[in-house]
């Protein structure tokens, strides 16, 4: 679409979308390239220093910042302005490029000025917008210059290949004058020869070229060869091609400046301004916007989005309505969807098919099935799903053929898909077989489907397939459905899937054990102990723990005490101190003669670093085992305290065990001395416990 009949249509869409799109332009264009020639020029002035910050230093380009940023439209005044005294280069082009776009003659003069402009990058994107005016009106202003003698060195340069550039023989004279000027005679020259393909040096020479030449055709000039010619030609096509990639770069530009203010815009929940999107002319903005509308369900946009999805010359725009249609979900749309069914692109027809099942639009089921004997794989995946979607069990021998006979494993996975969301038992075998299907995708939904119908037949079989298949994600697939159907059978395999150094697979492996003992708690016991047997003792807790809840419900003291002593030695393996003492402190009140419990409760609270209750444990111990007084730990805990500081606790505690006397071991008493000593000794600390 050439780009002054986009800037009609953008003028449509109001003064906001405007100012948007200008406000995009300048986010996400930069500065354009300069533009190089084999022409050159003179070196000009250094540049003045561009910030790096954001753009708007001055203040005629801080206020046209603001103005487009609220969607208005600077005065033509302010414009002018920026152009002039704007310290931001990139500002001063995104103008510049504005301007050309709307081909806004009134600007030509500002533009014009702009050739003598210090910064190059503003000047090389001026003099491409002067020519995009046209000979008629970029000529005067720029032969002006060209003949100024007191313009810049630079600025005619610039006039002089931009002039070059537009193949005129009008341009012709002024280059002849110039080759009396010896800093532009080399500019002139190159102009010259590349204007008519001869190879000339002296100025006299050209002159008398001229002269031969004045009032012929262009075409009868003639020239070096043809070798030249060609070159010349190739010079031009290649014009010709920057040309056409400059302006769809403006146009692609033009397009992501559009979307990014939708992206951006205040109300993200307005469909407003996504509906006035649908009118653009850039198909990836229409897709954009119908894509939003689908996610908004905006029923408002449903109209235009039927309109767009029938008959849009863009099949990326007419699929993004399609799928806007479904997640608004509107039933209207059905008819026209299901006409789509047939359409030439493929695209756009299993784009229909997928929304026609977000609508579980039964009414069409027929019609899909039909598509499901497209010649399209996109477009027979799609109606495979949408059946599924619908739940229409009279597709059912058809989407067990597509599953055991598509080449495409594309329609053979949304085939079993669909038949695990249909819930047809018939199709168990085929899914069964299906499980050597040579695709891994298609592996993953027959054992997701499988699981979906509840075969538990086939836990067995998926046991094999967790320990032998290759890949990955069928190995996940197959633990997470034996966690839906397996039993007692699959538990050992589960356990051992456990060790394997993939550890997503473990853990998927964990969750069905667990899953399968709530299902069936009569099983929590055995796997308990077998896990903990293979030394997962994490796995084994979970286990204890749902047997404790439901020991606790049944008011079983008995076993419950039972499960609590192995739930409390598990947790001691897996150094869980807190839990493993709360266990052990309700163990031993209720069973206080068992010495082997208060051993245990004793050592979790020396390694939580509660030593004074440790010791208590251990003295209360040895005062009901006389045979064991524990004074190893009690004095390893003595010393422990001391070195927390507790100096006063520890003195008390030796106290009370020195009024023992000759009942202390001779060692024990010694070494309870040196100890007291120490804690005499120390100072005292505030460290607490």
């Amino acid at each position: 679409m050439p780009v002054k009949g986009w800037v009609d249509s953008v003028g449509t869409l109001g003064r906001w979308r405007v100012g948007v799109l200008v406000l995009g332009l300048l986010v996400t264009s930069g500065c354009r390239a300069p533009v190089t020639s084999e022409l050159g020029e003179t070196p000009p002035p250094a540049p003045l220093p561009v910030p790096a910050a954001a753009v708007g230093e001055g203040e005629p380009a801080a206020e046209t910042e603001l103005l487009l940023a609220r969607g208005e439209e600077p005065s033509d005044e302010l414009v002018r302005k920026t152009l002039r005294e704007g310290d931001s280069p990139r500002l001063r082009i995104m103008l510049i490029e504005r301007i050309e776009l709307r081909q806004q003659a009134e600007f030509l003069p500002d533009l014009v000025d702009l050739l003598a402009d210090e910064n190059r990058d503003v000047r090389e994107s001026a003099a491409l917008a002067v020519r995009s005016f046209g000979w008629e009106r970029m000529s005067p202003p720029m032969l002006r210059i060209l003949s100024d003698r007191d313009a810049p060195l630079y600025a005619r340069e610039l006039v002089c290949r931009t002039l070059v550039k537009t193949g005129r023989r009008e341009v012709v004279e002024p280059l002849l004058a110039l080759l009396d000027e010896e800093p532009l005679r080399p500019t002139a020259t190159r102009g010259l020869k590349d204007l008519t393909s001869q190879d000339i040096d002296s100025a006299e020479e050209w002159r008398k070229w001229w002269r031969v030449n004045r009032d012929r055709p262009k075409s009868e000039w003639g020239g070096p060869g043809t070798k030249e010619l060609l070159e010349r030609i190739g010079r031009l096509e290649r014009e010709l091609a920057d040309s056409r990639e400059r302006n769809q770069q403006l146009e692609e530009r033009a397009a992501d400046a559009i979307v990014l203010a939708l992206e951006n815009r205040p109300q993200k929940e307005a469909p407003a301004p996504l509906i006035a999107a649908l009118d653009e002319p850039f198909a990836r903005v229409r897709r954009f916007a119908a894509s939003e509308l689908g996610k908004l369900k905006a029923k408002e946009a449903q109209k235009k989005l039927l309109e767009l999805v029938a008959a849009d010359e863009s099949p990326a725009v007419r699929v993004a309505c399609a799928g806007a249609l479904g997640q608004i979900g509107a039933e209207e749309s059905i008819p026209v969807l299901a006409g789509l069914l047939d359409d030439s692109n493929a695209d756009v027809a299993a784009a229909a098919a997928r929304a026609l099942g977000r609508l579980k639009a039964a009414s069409v089921a027929n019609r899909l099935l039909l598509a499901s004997l497209s010649d399209s794989p996109t477009v027979r995946a799609a109606a495979a799903e949408s059946l599924g979607q619908i739940g229409h069990r009279p597709a059912v021998p058809r989407l067990i053929e597509l599953l055991a006979n598509d080449p495409a494993s594309s329609v053979r996975e949304r085939a079993a898909r669909a038949l695990g969301e249909i819930g047809e038992k018939a199709a168990t075998p085929t899914l069964e077989r299906a499980l050597a299907d040579e695709s891994p995708a298609v592996r993953v939904y027959v054992i997701e489907a499988l699981g979906a119908l509840g075969a538990t037949q086939i836990a067995t079989k998926l046991c094999a397939v967790l320990t032998t298949d290759e890949n990955s994600s069928v190995r996940e697939a197959a633990a997470v459905t034996l966690g839906k159907l397996g039993g007692r059978e699959s538990l050992p395999t589960l356990i051992r899937i456990l060790d394997h150094p993939q550890e997503k697979l473990a853990q998927l492996g964990s969750s069905s054990i667990i899953a399968i003992c709530k299902r069936d708690e009569t099983l929590c016991a055995p796997a308990a102990q077998a896990l903990v047997e293979a030394g997962h003792h994490a796995q084994a807790v979970m286990l204890y723990e749902v047997m404790v809840r439901g020991l606790t419900e049944a008011k079983d003291e008995q076993q419950l005490r039972a499960v609590q002593v192995k739930l409390a030695d598990s947790l001691l393996a897996l150094e869980q101190w807190t839990k493993a003492a709360a266990v052990l402190e309700e163990l031993t009140r209720a069973r206080p003669d068992e010495v082997g419990l208060s051993v245990k409760y004793a050592r979790a609270l020396t390694a939580l670093g509660k030593h004074a209750e440790a010791f208590a444990v251990w003295r209360d111990l040895a005062r009901r085992q006389p045979d064991s007084s524990f004074w190893d730990e009690r004095l390893a805990l003595l010393d422990a305290m001391l070195r927390q500081g507790k100096t006063t606790e520890v003195t008390e505690l030796i106290d009370e065990a020195l009024k023992e006397g000759n009942k202390l071991p001779e060692d024990v008493g010694t070494r309870l001395k040196v100890l007291r000593k120490r804690s005499v000794e120390a100072p005292p600390a505030n460290t607490e416990e």
